[in-house]
């Protein structure tokens, strides 16, 4: 990562992005898909601000595989550090990053693979007592 992109990241509107330039200084060196992991994670959180979706979700989406996928095996955080990502991007939006880390997508895309079709209305129901 260039010292002009730094510059870029910390000027962005969410005081999460110099935080966690702080925090996870690690961030800056690893690769991922041809570019830094924070260039991923920022370009994330700004495709989300750009559809102006609430702050937590913007969050969620800085950090959604910082405690590695089935897709990205390095982890920035170990799950042992999930207060220490609350602390950053707050409990909601560490809520949906540590769930997107998370998720068997192998068993998830073979129960959508059985459904002839979605249904034409989506509905995301509360499933826990966590506020998500």
């Amino acid at each position: 990562m260039t010292k002009d992109s730094t510059a870029l990241f910390t000027s962005l509107d969410d005081p999460c992005i110099p935080l966690l330039l702080e925090l996870a200084p690690a961030v800056t060196e690893m690769e991922h898909g041809g570019r830094s992991f924070i260039e991923h994670l920022i370009g994330t959180w700004w495709i989300l601000n750009q559809w102006k979706q609430p702050r937590f979700i913007c969050r969620a989406g800085l950090l959604h595989s910082c405690y590695s996928t089935s897709f990205y095996p390095h982890a920035l955080f170990s799950l042992s550090e999930r207060a220490r990502v609350r602390s950053i991007i707050g409990a909601r939006a560490e809520t949906l990053a540590y769930r997107f880390c998370v998720i068997d997508r192998a068993e998830l895309w073979a129960k959508v693979a059985t459904l002839s079709c979605l249904p034409q209305t989506f509905v995301v129901r509360r499933i826990d007592r966590d506020g998500c």
